[in-house]
């Protein structure tokens, strides 16, 4: 997978484990090896769906999840850096990796991405979508929002058929993403 966003928010952050959350699953893990990693949620991520996401993930151990924030579709991890899965990986790798876990105990409803720098001035564009009824379709009207240059990210909820972007508006405007909808066959209600 190609990485085109800036890896800063990647970079492990290796923690003690003095300073690891008490609420540790595995006292295995985190350990003083452990790095935690904060990444984007793309596809069906919702208020709704956070605890279907938590158990989906669960058998992911390699990771745990540490946090999640719905609001701003993101998710912060523990991975464990004795795993062969972590062991010696880059940033990128450890995101491309767990993008890849993610994915497969997801059905490939989810993935993840890095956090590209927020600029104060982006703004939420929202589109009614019909037909986004479906996890898998979810996905879809979020790649294809995520797809346009300008886009820093982008949620869609199957729960209540709306998508959101938020955009550079320096960069690119509602047009051109109902432009790219319109591209793909993708009916927004207006």
């Amino acid at each position: 997978m190609m990485m085109a966003e800036p890896l800063e928010a990647v970079v492990p952050i290796r923690r003690t484990l003095a300073e690891t959350p008490s609420t540790a699953s595995n006292p295995a893990f985190p350990s003083n090896e452990d790095f935690q990693i904060t990444v984007r949620v793309l596809g069906w991520f919702d208020d709704q769906r956070i605890e279907d996401f938590k158990q989906l993930i669960k058998p992911i151990t390699e990771a745990r999840l540490a946090q999640v924030d719905s609001a701003v579709s993101t998710a912060t991890f523990w991975l464990d850096g004795q795993s062969e899965l972590f062991r010696n990986a880059t940033p990128q790798q450890q995101l491309e990796r767990l993008d890849q876990k993610v994915r497969q105990a997801t059905e490939h409803t989810i993935k993840l991405a890095a956090l590209k720098s927020d600029s104060p001035s982006l703004q939420a564009e929202n589109f009614k979508i019909q037909g986004l009824d479906c996890r898998a379709c979810s996905m879809a009207v979020a790649e294809i929002l995520q797809s346009v240059e300008g886009v820093h990210w982008t949620r869609a909820s199957f729960g209540n058929g709306q998508a959101t972007a938020w955009i550079d508006p320096d960069q690119t405007d509602r047009q051109a993403l109902l432009d790219r909808l319109q591209q793909r066959q993708v009916t927004v209600v207006e």
